[in-house]
């Protein structure tokens, strides 16, 4: 948010949105394999679980930086006053803020 906000250029701020989310897409693929693996060599244990939970966190991840790419396409004021207002996904979830 602070290079969109910063930048002369917010599609070029969105752009780089845009590769993190590739980026991350390719975590979550890895973090995909890993829970299969994790559930084959280990069964439904506490390993699982922590599988699981790094799992559900960079889902969370990607979805917050969709909504952060959407918003920014279609409507850059709508982004703007969502994030002053701490509205937006990354801000009121808690499991990403701690990562932030």
């Amino acid at each position: 948010m602070h290079n969109i906000i910063r930048s002369p250029s917010p599609c070029d701020a969105i752009k780089q949105l845009q590769v993190t989310l590739q980026k991350v897409e390719e975590v979550r693929l890895t973090v995909g394999s890993l829970h299969t693996s994790v559930l084959q060599a280990k069964g439904v244990g506490s390993e699982l679980q922590a599988v699981e939970v790094t799992s559900h966190r960079v889902t969370n991840i990607i979805h917050a930086l969709e909504e952060v790419i959407i918003h920014g396409v279609t409507n850059l004021e709508n982004l703007m006053n969502m994030y002053s207002r701490g509205e937006l996904l990354y801000q009121c979830t808690p499991d990403i803020i701690p990562i932030m």
